[in-house]
C-alpha cells in the first residue's frame, strides 16, 4: 500500500464534484416510465444515510425514508401543482398517494443503488434504457 499522491487527491475531488451532478432514472414499476433523480444536499444525503443504517439495524422505517428520499431527489414530486392536483397538503404525503407499498420498496431499492447505500444489482446499467438506476450525463450548471 502506498501513500496517496497529490494528484490522486485532486482527482479524486474531481469525481466527487462529478458524481453530485449525475442524474439517475428511477424505473416506476409496472410502467415504461421513471422519474429523473438527482443527488440530494450533503447534510440530507447524511441524513437519509444515517435513517437508512438505522433502519437497516430494525429502529427505523424503511418506507418513511424512501417517500422522503424519492421527494427530495426527484423534482417532480416537489410541483406545488402536482400536490393540488393529487389533493395533498403535507409534501411528504405524495409519495404514498401516488404508489402503493410493494412500488415505493423497488423504488427505493433503485434509489437507494443510485446514491451509493448499497451496492448495484449489475454492472451493465444503461442511462438510455432505463431498466434500472442508471447515471446520465452531468448536469451542466
Amino acid at each position: 500500500m502506498a501513500q496517496i499522491s497529490f494528484d490522486t487527491l485532486v482527482a479524486k475531488r474531481a469525481q466527487r464534484e462529478a458524481d453530485r451532478l449525475k442524474v439517475g432514472k428511477i424505473p416506476v414499476p409496472g410502467t415504461e416510465d421513471y422519474l429523473l433523480c438527482r443527488k440530494p444536499s450533503e447534510s440530507k444525503m447524511m441524513d437519509l444515510y444515517a435513517r437508512f443504517q438505522a433502519a437497516r439495524g430494525g429502529t427505523g422505517d424503511i418506507l418513511d425514508i424512501v417517500d422522503d428520499g424519492l421527494y427530495h431527489c426527484c423534482d417532480q414530486l416537489q410541483d406545488p401543482k402536482l400536490h393540488e392536483a393529487i389533493g395533498v397538503k403535507d409534501p411528504m404525503d405524495t409519495i404514498p398517494a401516488l404508489f402503493d407499498i410493494p412500488t415505493r420498496d423497488t423504488m427505493g431499492g433503485d434509489l437507494f443503488r443510485f446514491l451509493g447505500f448499497i451496492p448495484d444489482q449489475s454492472d451493465d446499467l444503461e442511462s438510455d434504457e432505463g431498466d434500472d438506476v442508471a447515471p446520465e450525463n452531468p448536469a451542466k450548471n
